[in-house]
């Protein structure tokens, strides 16, 4: 998410099935408790959040 990749571009790389990042991405999203909104970017706030743990 990191490096600005797509769902489909890091389950290529992890050698996952596409469905399974969005999974992974959700509940990861869910647990930092990051809601989904029309005016934020919702994987940019949990890369932030990492960088500033």
């Amino acid at each position: 998410m990191a490096q600005d990749l797509s769902n489909s571009a890091i389950a290529e790389r992890l050698v996952l099935a596409p469905v399974s990042v969005e999974k992974h991405i959700s509940n990861l999203l869910a647990k930092l408790d990051l809601p989904l909104t029309n005016d934020t970017h919702r994987r940019v706030q949990a890369v932030l959040a990492y960088l500033n743990a």
